[in-house]
């Protein structure tokens, strides 16, 4: 997780000079987002409703960086 972490970081801070700021989200989200929706897809101790909570924000988060024109895998 760290590691990811590290990665999304130098993504988001090297990609902003070449990059418009929405791709550059889009990029970090097209690493993060499946990597958390698999993490809260497997945990058996998240209650249910948790689990919507967390799905509902990589869904808005998906909306506002293609509203924003970045685009997400």
């Amino acid at each position: 997780m760290k590691r990811l972490l590290v990665v999304c970081c130098a993504l988001a801070l090297s990609g902003c000079s070449s990059l418009s700021n929405a791709q550059a989200e889009a990029d970090v989200y097209n690493i993060v987002a499946p990597a958390h929706h698999d993490y809260v897809e497997h945990d058996i101790t998240m209650p249910t409703d948790a689990k919507m909570r967390r799905y509902e924000l990589l869904d808005a988060w998906r909306k506002r960086i293609v509203a924003n024109g970045g685009v997400v895998k």
